[in-house]
């Protein structure tokens, strides 16, 4: 579908945590991701998570000014995406969530 409407992929980026944190309230995001979103998008770009589970990438995406697609079989982990993108529509908790990005990268948010 994407060659037909003119699109390539030029990376595919895969992301494995081998020995993760603690993310027991699935609140958080590790910084690595939001330096993998940093390192291969743009500002208004999109990224699709076919897998998204409780939307880490998506949080990180939105965080960083990107636009998510996440998909997920499982109502349970779109539930839970649900409710993490509302938490983050707090001014405090984003600005929060930001600082730790900023904290861990060469670049502004």
């Amino acid at each position: 579908m994407l060659n037909e409407l003119d699109f390539r992929i030029l990376n595919c980026i895969t992301w494995a945590k081998t020995n993760p944190p603690p993310n027991l309230s699935c609140k958080f995001f590790t910084p690595l991701l939001a330096r993998i979103i940093l390192a291969s998008t743009k500002e208004n770009d999109w990224i699709l998570d076919p897998f998204t589970g409780a939307s880490t990438s998506g949080i990180a995406a939105s965080l960083l000014s990107r636009n998510f697609l996440g998909i997920d079989k499982e109502v349970d982990f779109l539930e839970i995406s649900k409710k993490r993108r509302e938490e983050i529509d707090d001014v405090e908790t984003r600005l929060e969530y930001q600082k730790r990005i900023i904290k861990y990268s060469d670049r502004k948010v």
